[in-house]
């Protein structure tokens, strides 16, 4: 097993090595500073984290979506009979 330091796992990342230490202190994983170094189960649970939330994100996102579009489809609705009772009448 090969061992990184925090901060290339950090830019890999595309975090700050502070924030990546956050994350390594909640997987109950002991470093100290941005120069501790991590192997690569410690990263591979990261990744798996990061991954995780992604989706659970993406499942978020995509709730809201729905309800908006459920929310435009029954606006449009109660707009619809408005028009028509506005429109002129031929004589």
């Amino acid at each position: 097993m090969s061992k990184q330091r925090v901060y290339t796992v950090a830019k890999q990342f595309n975090l700050s090595s502070e924030a990546l230490i956050g994350v390594l202190r909640e997987l109950g994983v002991a470093v100290k500073s941005h120069m501790s170094t991590i192997d690569d189960e410690t990263v591979a649970r990261v990744r798996k984290k990061f991954e995780e939330e992604k989706a659970q994100v993406r499942r978020e996102y995509e709730k809201k979506r729905k309800r908006a579009e459920k929310r435009r489809k029954v606006e449009r609705k109660k707009r619809e009979p408005e028009k028509k009772r506005e429109a002129p009448k031929k004589a």
